[in-house]
């Protein structure tokens, strides 16, 4: 093999970025890493990117950015309210709602108390109210 380059595939580098995700550390391995990167602190260069880039709108794999401006949520908004939502009309069956309640006690929590849903509504007829006061008033309001 003397003589070659190793070409290494797309593939052969999906496995090795998996293979060492999937790596446990030792005991002893991250306690060396803990001492070799003790004393050392970022610059105020390096702070001062690191506040901007948490500024800008993350973006995915794509490239689209994962934050909606107001425009793309006021269109989002309309465009799949009433009509436009893909559920509008249709009713869940008795066997489908007994199963995500099912689904939902195995996942688990306590029951709240009254107090608790007492507290819960009041939080979020205050959300409503607040809501309505920020739109604007129409004839049938």
């Amino acid at each position: 093999m003397t003589g070659r380059k190793k070409v290494i595939t797309e593939d052969g580098l999906r496995r090795k970025r998996e293979a060492s995700a999937s790596r446990v550390w030792t005991e002893e391995s991250k306690e060396k890493l803990r001492k070799a990167h003790l004393g050392m602190y970022h610059s105020e260069e390096s702070k001062q990117k690191m506040r901007v880039s948490q500024r800008k709108p993350k973006q995915n794999t794509k490239g689209y950015s994962l934050r909606w401006t107001e425009e793309e949520r006021a269109k989002r908004s309309t465009q799949y309210s009433g009509e436009g939502n893909p559920n509008f009309g249709k009713h869940l069956s008795e066997e489908t709602k007994k199963s995500m309640s099912e689904k939902a006690k195995a996942r688990g929590g306590r029951p709240q108390t009254e107090e608790e849903r007492k507290k819960r509504s009041e939080s979020i007829r205050a959300w409503h109210a607040a809501r309505r006061a920020l739109l604007p008033k129409t004839d049938t309001n």
